[in-house]
This record gives C-alpha cells, structure tokens and sequence, in this order.
C-alpha cells in the first residue's frame, strides 16, 4: 500500500481541513492530491462522482482503498495511529460520533453554508455578499454555537485529552468564522469557543492548516 495518504479536495474545503487535522495529529503522511490514481480529475464530474457517488469532497486515498465521507475518513485513520478520534468505551465513542454528527450537519450548515461561504463565493448581484442573507440566518448560527460551546469539555469536544472527531470537524468551521468582518464575525460572544479555537491553533498538529485564505478582508 503507498504509505502516504491522498486527500482528494480544494485545499480551501472546511471538510478537507478537518482530514488534515486528523493526519496532522496523528503524523501520519499525507497529501493532497487532483489526480487521485495518476489521473487528473476535476471535481463535481463523471471521474469525481466513480469517487464519491453524491460527488462531495474530500475523498481519501490510501493505496487502492477509496474513502468518502469525513466521519468513516476518521474512523479509518484510528485503524491506523493514535491518538484515536474515536475514543473511550464504546458508549463513549457512540457519543463522540453522536456530537460529531451534529457539527457535520448543523453546524456546518450554521457557519459554513449559511455564513461562510457567501463570503467566499459571494452570490448576490455583480458577485456580491448578500449580507442580508447572512443577517437573516444569524439567529440559527447563534444557536449552533450556544450549543456545541456546551459540549467543550477542558479544550476539547466531549471527555477527550487529545484532538477528538469532534475537534477536528469543529476546527476548521470556527477559524473561518473568525476570519469574517464584523458584525458578522459573533465568535468574540462566545468566550468558551474562542478560548477553545486560541488553544488549538498554538497546537503543531493545527500549523499550516488553519488560517489563510483570509475570507471577508481585503
């Protein structure tokens, strides 16, 4: 099997960032890659959908194993090296996929779909922001974070000392919000979650990955 993992995805992707936590933190070797097989792919075509059948990224490569989906993503490199994504007892590790879960759909809605990226790729006349758009969904995103800050337990989503799935899903979605002009940018409200996003960008298993592009700035 080659040993170094591919990570098939726009380096820019919230979902891409969270495998490369997850590698990072693991130190096992990986990189990202357009060309899953050798061959030059282009995303959301025939060639990416024989990858993923709803054509959604990242995908992983390992040798000839393919894997979509960022949960079964984590739960495969726990096969591979500690420490685990998924850990504790087995009620524990339901849990954390449980929490998990949640921040994958919800929140990412929250922060990423409905926030985000009408930053990024700004969808409103002249290509651009729809800031009432953004306005409007700020009452859910508010929610979302008033929830998953109740679930930060000593730095970390749920009982865990290392980066959890949870972490490593959560990460990325906060730093972009926190890249975000005011006042739309609602993480200084949330004390817990900027607490939480500070400690783990002076981790090394965060350098390089989170960060730039600066979404909303000059």
């Amino acid at each position: 099997m080659h040993s170094t993992i591919q990570i098939y995805g726009p380096a820019f992707s919230s979902f891409l960032r969270s495998v490369r936590l997850m590698c990072a933190c693991k130190s096992l070797r990986h990189e990202l890659t357009d060309a899953p097989f050798g061959t030059p792919t282009l995303w959301f075509t025939k060639a990416h959908e024989a990858l993923h059948p709803f054509s959604k990224l990242p995908v992983l490569i390992h040798g000839d194993f393919v894997l979509p989906e960022t949960l079964a993503i984590g739960h495969y490199l726990d096969t591979l090296a500690e420490p685990l994504l998924y850990s504790g007892t087995a009620a524990e590790q339901a849990r954390h996929l449980s929490l998990a879960s949640m921040i994958a759909l919800y929140v990412h809605k929250a922060v990423m779909l409905n926030t985000v990226l009408e930053f990024a790729f700004p969808k409103g006349e002249g290509g651009s922001i729809r800031q009432e758009q953004v306005l409007a969904s700020a009452e859910q995103l508010r929610y979302c974070l008033s929830w998953v800050e109740t679930q930060i337990e000593d730095k970390h989503v749920g009982p865990s000392t290392d980066l959890s799935i949870g972490d490593a899903l959560l990460l990325p979605m906060l730093d972009y919000l926190d890249q975000l002009p005011q006042p739309f940018n609602v993480l200084p409200d949330f004390p817990a979650l900027t607490d939480y996003l500070t400690h783990h960008r002076q981790q090394p298993y965060t350098d390089g990955i989170l960060g730039a592009p600066e979404i909303g700035r000059p």
